[in-house]
């Protein structure tokens, strides 16, 4: 078994997995739920909200009712914040998928008992003199 020595690549996937999962998470319940309301405060919480006005053609426009309509939105706003998520989620997935294929793709680490041999070598307390 080989393990990689951490750098910023782990660390950074490790922090893009974490996002994923709440946002996954998030996205797996209903917003009308009661887990969904709990996913949607945490996912929101500490966030300013700022007014987006946008602007749609007739068929877009009815599209857009139809769907809060069916899906039990609570109002367009909450709909396009679902659809920017999903968006957000898919980023985030592309990511991680990008920083595992550069693990993969990055040199050979060391093998684990030399790495666990360092690492404990490290931990011992200096010897008095």
């Amino acid at each position: 078994m080989f393990i990689k020595p951490c750098t910023q690549i782990t660390l950074e996937a490790a922090l893009c997995l974490g996002n994923l999962l709440c946002q996954l998470t998030y996205s797996l319940f209903n917003t009308n739920s009661t887990i969904g309301k709990v996913c949607q405060w945490c996912y929101s919480f500490d966030m300013p909200t700022l007014t987006m006005n946008i602007s749609l053609p007739d068929t877009l426009k009815a599209f857009v009712d139809q769907r809060v309509a069916d899906r039990g939105y609570g109002s367009h706003s909450e709909y396009v914040r679902d659809l920017v998520r999903r968006d957000e989620l898919d980023a985030a997935k592309d990511h991680l998928r990008a920083l595992i294929a550069a693990g993969l793709n990055s040199p050979p680490g060391r093998p684990w008992n030399e790495l666990r041999d360092e690492l404990l070598q490290r931990a011992k307390p200096p010897m008095p003199t």
